[in-house]
């Protein structure tokens, strides 16, 4: 007995494995020239169906590089320019390659033992919903358990019809043996009791509850595909365009006047280099850098960055930095050629969400890439500078919390930081995505401005600033966007 139960629930997990509907993408051929940053020397398709096995696509980019006297590169590089590149080099010699196109196609089930009562399945439809959603409408259950019941009626009125036979014959045969007549009429009788409890189950249902015998679709809500940002925290565009530079007084002071460390190099414009190294051995080995927690470290060594005249890169690479020294988050944004980095590996505890952040794409009209590789994300209502951009995103999100969807924006939000913590806000920048990350360090003697070490902007340089989040800023307010916590 206790066999058959696991075998009856291995068939029951089976079967719900055979009914869960499956979606297939459609990817076409030789998409974009790649998902993330390349270098600036890089000239590279990706190939991503099988129609490109031939490498056309690739032999021909290598072509292109190799007559412009640039290397061919698979890794990630660290700035955007080299979309740019490549694109004017395909351009040029009339390669236009597909953007692409996913349609959703479900894959109807299929049965590993056919059932020769079932209706084929239909393909679920979609339907429209109250709020411009979508629910999927999925009929595999009821469809299957429909046939399931016909297969059952057909096998156990063909076992009634041979018991009622046999159980006849036995009586025919039984010679006027009171047993023998006994025990067929006994089994004509519980078979012809089966048989009408099977052909009446159906009458019994509906009379019990109309809705046992009606299967319903089940109703799956449809979730539209949103495309996520295509780089993050890696630019060439001053992400601090707008804000505060310098140190500000507050309830944070510097840790360092001056930089406590001997650092020989000289800061490079581009991002990390021999300085930038100097300054990781000197906060691992010099014993200067000593916060008991994560967050303290995190402030000293912030603190120690700009007092040096570092320079990490990007606000992004410079935030993942700071995490990465101080022991937490992605560690790869010490190492010049990582390419791409984040500070933000740790637990969030605000954020918008990705529809909300898809409408901040492109707000910026003259955002980098807007008339080449990103053209399709440059919006009618884009705003003509930085000021313009932001005022439209805080609109933006302001509508959004007083419907309810960013519960405590802004201020809220803005009470739950704390030293070290890392932030992102929108400035209206001339990033894709117009934001800029920074560290969170203390607030600012006005009680609205945040005390941040940032990296970046212009002077390409690790340095203070502050940042006015609250809501109390009026049309200073830069819209927080994300936070997360070391």
């Amino acid at each position: 007995m206790h066999r058959n139960k696991i075998r009856f629930l291995f068939a029951l997990a089976s079967l719900s494995i055979l009914l869960i509907p499956q979606a297939s993408y459609a990817t076409p051929c030789c998409v974009k020239y790649n998902s993330i940053q390349m270098a600036v020397t890089d000239c590279r398709v990706v190939v991503e169906h099988e129609r490109c096995a031939s490498g056309e696509w690739q032999a021909n980019c290598e072509q292109i590089a190799q007559s412009a006297g640039t290397a061919v590169h698979t890794g990630f590089g660290d700035v955007t320019s080299g979309f740019d590149k490549c694109a004017s080099a395909l351009a040029a010699a009339g390669v236009t390659p597909a953007e692409p196109v996913e349609t959703f196609e479900p894959v109807l089930p299929k049965l590993q033992i056919p059932i020769f009562t079932l209706t084929p399945f239909t393909t679920p439809t979609k339907q429209a919903i109250e709020g411009g959603k979508s629910v999927l409408l999925i009929d595999f259950l009821g469809t299957y358990l429909v046939g399931l019941y016909k297969f059952l009626v057909g096998i156990s009125s063909i076992t009634a019809g041979v018991m009622i036979v046999w159980a006849g014959l036995k009586w025919l045969t039984s010679a006027g043996n009171p047993e023998r007549i006994s025990d067929a009429k006994h089994k004509i009788g519980n078979a012809s009791i089966g048989l009408i409890l099977v052909l009446g189950s159906y009458v019994i249902l509906n009379i019990v509850n109309p809705e046992l015998v009606f299967f319903k679709p089940l109703r799956v809500e449809f979730v539209e595909r949103i495309e996520l940002e295509l780089r993050m925290g890696t630019t060439t565009a001053d992400t601090s365009e707008g804000l505060v530079s310098g140190s500000v007084p507050g309830s944070h002071t510097p840790t360092f006047t001056s930089c406590p460390f001997t650092l020989s190099s000289p800061r490079v414009q581009s991002g990390g280099g021999a300085r930038a190294a100097e300054f990781y051995e000197q906060v691992r080995t010099s014993g200067i850098i000593n916060g008991a927690t994560i967050r303290d470290r995190a402030v000293q060594i912030a603190d120690a960055a700009a007092a040096c005249d570092t320079n990490f890169g990007s606000c992004g690479r410079t935030a993942g930095t700071i995490l990465a020294l101080a022991g937490v988050g992605d560690q790869k944004c010490l190492s010049p050629a990582s390419g791409n980095c984040n500070g933000n590996n740790g637990p969030q505890i605000h954020g918008i969400s990705q529809n909300q952040r898809s409408s901040i794409y492109g707000m910026r009209c003259d955002f980098e890439g807007a008339n080449g590789q990103y053209a399709k994300y440059k919006r009618e209502d884009c705003g003509n500078t930085a000021s313009e951009a932001t005022a439209k995103i805080r609109t933006y999100l302001q509508s959004e919390a007083t419907a309810g969807r960013l519960s405590g924006w802004p201020d809220q939000w803005a009470n739950d930081l704390r030293p070290g913590d890392y932030f992102v806000v929108y400035n209206g920048n001339k990033d894709l995505v117009g934001s800029h990350a920074v560290i969170f360090v203390g607030w600012a003697s006005d009680g609205n401005s945040a005390q941040v070490i940032q990296g970046g902007g212009a002077a390409w340089k690790t340095r203070g600033g502050s940042i006015c989040i609250k809501g109390a800023c009026g049309d200073r307010m830069k819209p927080l966007l994300y936070i997360w916590t070391p």
